[in-house]
């Protein structure tokens, strides 16, 4: 009786639908799944972002792919970033283009010519000064572990206060 109680609330429990849970009944195990998405029943309530949000994902400025943040300055997939810090520094110097300086760049023919993607990611805002050194970075992360160990060091004047005895 307790088990099919149980079953029941998983299946009308808001966590449920992310669950999958194992049972015990008479020395087996059992697995249970989620079968079915349920679908909001009230039309008149106003829908439920939490259960209902979703990352939006807008397309890559420079080859049209799926992307969610900003890197060097423009809305980038992942492999226009990379492809950008590669090529950013020395790249305009040492690619050239066979075909008149005018290839469409789009996520099926990215890597055709190196050259007018790297135009491309300049032209949508791209920016070598947005790269950060090793040292920025070392940098960055000794000052954020220092400003730690500062703050660990600091006795806390709260927890003296609690534990001194009341006269």
């Amino acid at each position: 009786m307790l088990i099919l109680f149980l079953f029941l609330f998983l299946l009308v429990h808001p966590a449920y639908y992310s669950w999958v849970g194992l049972f015990l009944i008479a020395n087996k195990f059992y697995q249970i799944k989620p079968f079915f998405i349920m679908k909001n029943l009230s039309s008149k309530n106003s829908t439920n972002k939490k259960r209902q949000s979703t990352i939006e994902t807008s397309g890559c400025k420079v080859c049209g792919a799926p992307a969610q943040y900003s890197y060097y300055g423009t809305l980038a997939c992942h492999a226009c970033k990379a492809f950008f810090k590669r090529n950013a520094k020395h790249g305009q110097e040492v690619l050239k283009c066979d075909w008149d300086d005018n290839c469409e760049v789009n996520v099926n023919n990215r890597h055709v010519c190196s050259y007018c993607r790297l135009m491309k990611c300049f032209a949508c805002g791209m920016q070598i000064n947005m790269f950060r050194s090793f040292h920025q970075k070392k940098k960055e992360t000794s000052q954020k572990r220092k400003a730690m160990d500062d703050h660990l060091e600091t006795p806390s004047t709260t927890l003296l206060q609690l534990t001194q005895p009341e006269q």
